[in-house]
């Protein structure tokens, strides 16, 4: 999941990113035989204890802000039955109306950019991952897309089952892996973990979520403000 694309893969037709041929896939419908006969070998594949399995694949664009193509990763989630019954990749929004409900949330601490590192997915490269072999000067950071492993080392509210897991995330500015930041963690009942906002510090003390639409969120931002955690925020 951590490993960064060959020649073979970005010279491979079958990854090049296609909006048109990835929309032809429907939850219940499509099957994992479907988007493997689409698309080959996925890029990485799990199978968890729930039933749920799920293929990822990194799909090549052509470069924009940097002059690397880019990678737009696709995750297909199956049922016990092998039938596909979520998606995500970008824009999948537009013609995914998936229910992914029931949530659980957490709010975690981690360690982030873990070995073997980070995979840059979009944007603009950090400098610290880009260094001019002629003058030694690095490129100005300016931020980027990424996916990376993390290790949740402190639960500060709610709960998660998975200590390890390997999320997507938008990242500003130069940091040098690994780092800490504080993670708000949502698991849909697929068992898929996305990140929903994140920051350097413990910035859900003051987070206004009072527009959230699940109770359950903002029954955990509530009891995470009354935590000795933000009471120690000045």
């Amino acid at each position: 999941m951590l490993t960064e694309p060959t020649e073979r893969d970005m010279a491979d037709s079958r990854l090049a990113f296609d909006l048109a041929k990835l929309n032809k896939f429907h939850a219940g419908v499509s099957t994992k035989r479907d988007v493997v006969a689409a698309f080959g070998q996925p890029t990485w594949w799990t199978s968890g204890d729930d039933g749920y399995s799920r293929l990822g694949y990194d799909f090549h664009t052509a470069g924009a802000s940097v002059n690397t193509p880019g990678l737009s990763p696709a995750t297909f989630v199956f049922d016990a039955n092998n039938r596909l019954v979520d998606a995500d990749y970008p824009e999948s929004y537009k013609t995914w109306h998936v229910d992914r409900k029931p949530f659980s949330y957490a709010y975690t601490k981690v360690f982030a950019g873990l070995a073997p590192g980070e995979i840059f997915l979009d944007g603009m490269i950090p400098a610290d991952w880009v260094h001019d072999a002629h003058d030694g000067v690095e490129s100005i950071p300016i931020g980027g897309y990424v996916r990376s492993k993390i290790h949740v080392v402190n639960v500060l509210a709610g709960d998660i089952s998975e200590r390890n897991l390997v999320v997507r995330f938008t990242i500003a500015g130069m940091r040098k892996p690994p780092y800490a930041v504080y993670m708000l963690l949502a698991t849909d009942k697929f068992g898929t973990t996305r990140v929903l906002d994140w920051d350097t510090g413990p910035s859900l003390c003051k987070g206004d979520i009072s527009s959230a639409e699940d109770e359950k969120l903002i029954a955990l931002v509530s009891r995470f403000k009354s935590s000795r955690t933000c009471a120690s925020k000045p």
